[in-house]
């Protein structure tokens, strides 16, 4: 028996520093969880996150509460990648874009406003 498991996932970002991503996956079940990203900058080098979870009632709590720790193992594995790559990001003036970046560069004059030079 191969267990299918499939995982769909929307993200929207609203303005500098405000994530939210919904996910749904399913297999044994459906798990449907929410992740708002909440970021600051502290200084030149660091910036806080904060991260808030909210998981669809599913099945029972015992269930939810077991299925959540292993989501949560993955999140922190990714997480931990994403540190690196913001690590050693470098800022491009005219970056390379695709067709689907949409409207980056509008997006980057907006965020100037916020940014000393």
């Amino acid at each position: 028996m191969d267990l299918k498991i499939e995982t769909k996932y929307e993200i929207a970002l609203y303005g500098l520093g405000y994530s939210l991503q919904r996910y749904s996956i399913t297999g044994i079940g459906k798990l449907q969880f929410i992740l708002l990203f909440l970021t600051t900058p502290v200084n030149e080098k660091s910036i806080d996150v904060r991260l808030l979870i909210s998981v669809k009632k599913i099945f029972n709590k015992t269930i939810a509460l077991a299925l959540i720790s292993p989501v949560l193992k993955v999140l922190k594995q990714e997480m931990k990648k994403d540190i690196t790559i913001l690590e050693n990001k470098l800022y491009q003036t005219y970056p390379l874009l695709c067709d689907r970046d949409g409207e980056i560069m509008r997006y980057r004059h907006w965020a100037q406003q916020f940014y000393s030079n």
